[in-house]
């Protein structure tokens, strides 16, 4: 069951609606190749998920390894100026997206606004009445996005298919790097598997090299089946491929499937985000490198939930999910995301050096480092709002930055006056 729990917070982003609209887009430009183009990536990931996330450590072995490599600094800042942000700011969008597809689909009277807030405060009670609920949840949801996926992946490969314009316009080098970016991207978020418990089995943790095989191959599949039954031209310019591609599959009823399938991947995506960047800030209240009252000692570990709740319930009410600035918002905190695992990767680097340098595998982990890091800085390039996407980052840095140099000058403090 622990297995099964840590796979499906592994999938929330992989399943939600944001990574479909990557995915569909993508497909749409590039054709059969983007699904190759995840493929590739999805062997990078898996070096990553196998040899960093998948201690039997779990979450202090991320931890140590930053502190060690990098710093006590780099330790608090890189893991979570990446998730914490990208959990707000995806649950901002995904909330929005669930109220639309709520409204449209299902229950046309009912505010989307409201039903966005609903889900937020549900998910809100299923991280603050305790583990056991949270991992039902968990494992409700997340299947239910993947039968749903399943359906239409198997009525659109095995259904008689409507013509459809196959065509694709060819692609200069650079379009094709940028869908290489996008190809990496879609699988950020798998790390979140090692935050499914708070406590440590000391077995080997396999669940986030399995969240990226299985989301690596439905995402493949969907793809696929996505450019044969939508013109690449609508699939590459929608900003719902995922549902253009499911009506054309089985009509209505398609329809209401992917309405499904966004829900419940919402429900994942958040659930898994909010859980598992509250537990990692608790572990490091614990370990001392944050407040004490963001431990597990003060409310059960409940203030860093509450914390990330408040927050996307203000974004949610300005407004945020709808502004022109939100999309660089978020690849800002992708990149930081892809930065992180850059630096992981980079640490085992280092570590290996210190042992033996002569290593093989430490040399593979720097080159993969380098890879990911190009990632990340070519996704900052090549971003539609390349200020706006910096200026975020730099926000989200300085203020972990400013929240560590605080703590430790109250810390200073206290222990100069004892």
């Amino acid at each position: 069951m622990d297995r099964l729990v840590s796979l499906a917070a592994g999938l929330g982003f992989i399943l939600s609606a944001e990574t479909l609209v990557l995915l569909g887009n993508g497909s749409g430009r590039g054709g059969i190749g983007f699904p190759a183009l995840i493929l590739a990536a999805s062997a990078l990931h898996l070096w990553v998920a196998s040899t960093v996330f998948s201690h039997p450590a779990g979450p202090e072995h991320e931890l140590g390894l930053l502190k060690q490599a990098l710093g006590g600094a780099a330790a608090v800042i890189l893991p979570l100026a990446s998730r914490a942000a990208v959990a707000v700011m995806m649950a901002t969008g995904l909330l929005a997206t669930a109220g639309f597809v709520f409204n449209e689909v299902f229950v046309y009277w009912f505010p989307n606004f409201l039903f966005a807030f609903l889900l937020l405060g549900l998910i809100l009670f299923v991280n603050l009445a305790g583990k056991g609920l949270w991992r039902v949840f968990q494992l409700l949801v997340v299947p239910t996005a993947l039968a749903g996926l399943a359906v239409l992946v198997i009525a659109g490969i095995f259904s008689a298919q409507q013509p459809a314009d196959a065509s694709t316009s060819s692609l200069g080098a650079g379009a094709w790097l940028q869908l290489g970016f996008s190809a990496v991207l879609v699988l950020v978020g798998y790390d979140l598997a090692i935050f499914s418990s708070d406590t440590l089995s000391g077995k080997i943790v396999r669940s986030p090299a399995g969240a990226v095989l299985l989301g690596g191959l439905v995402l493949i599949l969907w793809g696929g089946v996505s450019q044969q039954w939508v013109p690449p031209g609508d699939l590459a310019e929608t900003t719902i491929p995922y549902t253009v591609a499911a009506r054309a599959i089985l009509g209505q009823g398609g329809r209401v499937i992917m309405g499904i399938v966004i829900l419940a991947g919402t429900g994942g995506a958040v659930n898994a985000a909010f859980g598992g960047v509250a537990r990692m800030i608790a572990g490091m209240s614990n370990a001392g490198l944050l407040p004490v009252f963001l431990g597990k000692k003060r409310f059960k570990g409940r203030i860093p939930v509450l914390l990330l709740t408040a927050a996307t319930a203000i974004l949610l009410f300005s407004g945020m999910a709808g502004s022109s600035h939100f999309d660089a918002y978020l690849r800002g905190g992708l990149i930081l995301w892809l930065i992180h695992y850059a630096a992981l990767l980079y640490g085992k680097f280092i570590m290996g050096l210190r042992t033996d340098p002569l290593c093989p595998a430490g040399v593979i982990h720097g080159v993969g480092g380098l890879m990911l890091g190009g990632v990340a800085t070519g996704l900052w390039l090549t971003a539609e709002k390349t200020g706006v996407t910096a200026v975020f980052m730099v926000v989200v840095v300085g203020a972990v930055l400013i929240l560590i140099l605080l703590w430790n000058g109250l810390n200073r403090t206290r222990n100069s006056g004892q």
